[in-house]
């Protein structure tokens, strides 16, 4: 059964791509569906060849989906969306390189989560991030032009402040510049040093939530070995 998400987990309601023969298959299991939609959403999440963009709307929020790859536009517009929840309605609209995916609700609180969401990635997007490797360790610097993402910023600086460091071998600082703050971690340790500057480099920037593998993080007994 080919079914998608299409890369609308950011939203409270999801909404479901069907092809026209996903009913052909009676023998997929629920979880199967399930499995296979979020796998195609990942996919379309993952594709670096896929752009979004997140508008908001007086009772909704209107998403445009475009690729350069004529192939993925093909596939975005062979899907039709369709809407799990009765309060909501979920319009598509062909475009040259893609598609736009309107959604309604006559819930106000469910129209005020799309939008809260819409502003928390536009400050999230608003943030840039530099990277500096030192001879012992590394300074990341983290700015934006907007002044509620530099307050945020500022926020994460005293909160790290506070923090008590984890290792003894590593001092950490935080300083707050005008449009943001600089973070600067050192140690004595060649091989510690050389892991905090990879760590610099790969990690997300402030406000991107982490990705990874089941079974790695402080459950998965796998994160000594980053």
């Amino acid at each position: 059964m080919k079914i998608s998400k299409i890369a609308f987990g950011m939203l409270a309601v999801p909404v479901v791509f069907a092809s026209s023969a996903a009913l052909a298959d009676d023998h997929v299991s629920e979880n199967g569906e399930r499995g296979n939609r979020m796998k195609k959403a990942r996919h379309f999440k993952k594709n670096n060849d896929v752009v979004y963009s997140t508008e908001k709307i007086s009772n909704g929020v209107k998403v445009t989906i475009t690729s350069d790859d004529s192939d993925v536009v093909e596939k975005l517009q062979s899907r039709e969306p369709k809407s799990r929840d009765e309060s909501v309605t979920v319009s598509k609209q062909d475009i040259t390189n893609g598609v736009i995916v309107t959604k309604i609700s006559t819930e106000t609180e469910t129209v005020q989560k799309w939008h809260d969401r819409v502003d928390k990635k536009a400050l999230k997007d608003s943030i840039a991030k530099t990277t500096e490797s030192l001879s012992n360790g590394s300074k990341v610097t983290l700015t934006s032009d907007n002044s509620d993402a530099v307050a945020k910023l500022h926020e994460k600086a005293d909160k790290i402040s506070e923090r008590d460091s984890r290792n003894d071998e590593i001092t950490k600082t935080v300083e707050k510049i005008s449009n943001g703050i600089v973070i600067t971690m050192t140690t004595d340790n060649s091989e510690l040093a050389e892991k905090i500057q990879k760590r610099s480099e790969n990690s997300k920037k402030f406000g991107a939530k982490r990705k990874g593998n089941r079974g790695e993080g402080r459950r998965g007994g796998r994160r000594g070995e980053r």
